[in-house]
């Protein structure tokens, strides 16, 4: 049965509608901008002086976004974000000025979008997209930032037409949907490029899909290696070289591609405020980023990476840290190449725990293990936080030094950032800083 916003949540509680929004299935996806384009029609309009960026990619976006909204907030600019998913909290999804939509703005856009939706079908991702953008319109803010879901020619983020686009690395993934190859899925994250207006590749190599619609739609091009890039130093010091000056950063906390996009289109926007911008770059993090914490004497390492090309750069800059082994928590979705993310990790991995999700998406830990075995991995245990089963006894209690990491997708971090510990640890380290 489609739903409509005739069986709405009539309360104004954010649990009640999200429960609703969950009866659209969340995992259905229906590519195309008509039905979206209907409904934000009658939705009140952003102020025509709103930057708007979009950040298309497969992986670096939310480092980028992250990047950019820290960017923005120390050049005294007043910003409004979109992305998805959410690691614990569905207001992560929407941010104004650095901080999660509260409840009643969320609410307030849901209501406005279903008093307009009429019959038009609408999926779980149109509606955040469209929450998105009513509270941008009612914030009125310098810049919008909004993060490609899937693909980016049919995303809904499309139906926004860019001021300036980030294209961070593409590699493969959601082939289902986007192609079964390199070029094919680059064109389609080419799909929100608009003709004659900046575009910065936030990434080397690029497919040559990218070169070839940039040509054709003759874009202001920023690209790393050329007009930007950032170099690891001494250290976690950093160089950022852009427009042929040369600018020393610390330590970033965020993928180092995506910081330089960011800086980039920063420089683009705000060039008189690019001193306060680098000052403050070094503080730019998302959760579930390369996000380390301790606990007790173990170094918690959480990382949201989801596919081979994700897990291949986490790798490398776990051996740039100077970490040659590691303890790994580890789930994955089951439409990811578990295969080929085991090879990746193999080598930095002591010792593997699958992790059971209470998720349907997730590949079953006894095909996970099917899989190790395959590649000759013999050690492995099975935790079951549900039950509290090893999580104390084998990490919490480390017999030895080797970090601890956790990744294979955002539902795998999650799990372990609700552990009691694990909250206890960020909260003290905030309260620290």
């Amino acid at each position: 049965m489609i739903r409509t916003a005739f069986n709405r949540p009539e309360s104004n509680n954010l649990a009640d509608w999200l429960a609703w929004l969950e009866t659209l299935d969340p995992s259905r996806i229906e590519l195309g901008l008509d039905r979206i384009r209907e409904v934000y029609s009658r939705l009140p309009a952003m102020n025509a002086s709103t930057k708007v960026v979009t950040i298309a990619g497969t992986n670096g976006k939310g480092s980028c976004l992250a990047a950019l909204q820290t960017a923005a907030l120390a050049a005294g600019k007043s910003v409004v974000s979109y992305s998805s998913p959410h690691l614990l909290h569905y207001n992560e999804r929407i941010q104004v000025q650095g901080t999660p939509a509260t409840d009643n703005y969320l609410v307030d856009a849901f209501v406005e979008i279903a008093d307009v939706q009429n019959n038009t079908f609408l999926t779980y991702f149109e509606f955040a997209t469209l929450a998105a953008l009513c509270i941008a319109a009612k914030q009125q803010p310098d810049l919008l930032i909004l993060e490609v879901g899937l693909g980016g020619r049919l995303d809904s983020v499309n139906l926004i037409d860019a001021d300036i686009v980030v294209l961070t690395a593409i590699g493969m993934d959601h082939m289902d949907w986007l192609g079964n190859d390199i070029e094919s899925i680059a064109y389609e994250k080419c799909g929100v490029i608009r003709r004659g207006r900046p575009l910065v590749l936030a990434a080397p190599d690029m497919p040559a899909t990218v070169t070839r619609i940039a040509e054709e739609k003759s874009v202001v091009l920023y690209s790393w290696g050329i007009e930007f890039e950032l170099e690891k130093t001494q250290g976690e010091s950093y160089c950022l070289r852009i427009d042929d000056q040369e600018f020393q950063l610390g330590q970033l906390l965020l993928h180092a591609h995506s910081v330089g996009g960011a800086l980039m289109v920063a420089k683009f926007l705000w060039p008189e405020k690019l001193p306060d911008i680098l000052e403050s770059i070094s503080s730019a993090k998302m959760p579930g980023r390369y996000q380390k914490l301790n606990i007790g004497s173990t170094q918690l390492i959480l990382d949201v990476a989801h596919n081979p090309m994700a897990l291949a750069y986490l790798v490398e800059q776990i051996k740039q840290d100077g970490i040659e082994e590691v303890e790994l928590i580890f789930a994955i979705m089951s439409d990811k190449d578990c295969s080929q993310a085991i090879e990746i990790l193999a080598p930095l991995v002591k010792r593997w725990q699958l992790l059971e999700l209470n998720n349907s998406r997730a590949l079953p830990t006894s095909r996970v293990a099917e899989l190790l075995a395959e590649q000759g991995v013999e050690d492995i245990g099975i935790l079951d936080i549900q039950n509290n089963l090893y999580w104390k006894d084998v990490f919490l209690a480390k017999r030895e030094q080797s970090p601890l990491l956790v990744t294979g997708s955002f539902y795998t971090v999650a799990a372990i950032l609700e552990q009691p510990e694990v909250k206890a640890a960020i909260a003290s380290n905030s309260a620290s800083n």
